[in-house]
């Protein structure tokens, strides 16, 4: 984590070996994971991922599990109330280059 940007360095995949993928939002980031099995759970249920059936996510990462990037927010709204939510999904081979473009 890098303030609210949730960064994934890739180690493995061949096209995009050693670049960053990052996950940015405009509301604090509450939790993340980088485990899809810890997200989806051992048998996933695209209908009702596991992760949403807990508090929070394990702010877990690093090499051994199995790879994705997700983060959770927490957003609080009144009744008829609107707000503009932005999500930034990327990947570069120099972070620094993606945050100050």
């Amino acid at each position: 984590m890098d303030g609210e940007i949730f960064k994934i360095k890739n180690s493995t995949n061949i096209e995009f070996k050693n670049s960053t993928l990052f996950i940015g939002s405009s509301e604090k980031i509450k939790s993340y994971t980088g485990d899809r099995i810890e997200f989806m759970g051992s048998v996933p249920n695209y209908n009702m991922p596991e992760a949403l059936k807990r508090k929070r996510l394990s702010n877990n990462t690093g090499f051994g599990l199995n790879p994705c990037g997700a983060i959770e927010i927490q957003l609080d709204l009144p009744a008829n109330e609107e707000r503009e939510l932005v999500f930034l999904l990327g990947e570069m081979m120099i972070l620094k280059q993606a945050i100050n473009q």
